[in-house]
């Protein structure tokens, strides 16, 4: 079963009659992050207050993606490309 991006599942849940999502709401972790990624996420949603919850899957990914650079010995073994994308998304989010 394919994961269901915060967006779609807002959708999904305005559609059987539910309420749409305040836009102050708390980016959610999605269940797949895990270890230090989770940690990442708890931590940068704790002091990021403009995130909301359509932020969570961008949020989840960089994180996910900076607990590797962590692990990598901070980037050692990273193209160009890869740190370039990287921080191109903490500025989409906020964070750099």
């Amino acid at each position: 079963m394919p994961r269901q991006s915060a967006e779609s599942r807002a959708a999904a849940a305005f559609q059987a009659g539910g309420a749409p999502p305040e836009p102050s709401s708390r980016p959610l972790k999605p269940t797949w992050l895990a270890s230090r990624a989770a940690e990442l996420f708890e931590e940068i949603a704790g002091f990021a207050t403009w995130l909301t919850v359509a932020d969570s899957d961008k949020l989840a990914a960089w994180c996910a993606r900076h607990a590797e650079y962590e692990q990598s010995g901070k980037g050692a073994s990273w193209p160009a490309s890869a740190r370039s994308d990287h921080r191109a998304a903490a500025s989409e989010l906020g964070i750099s």
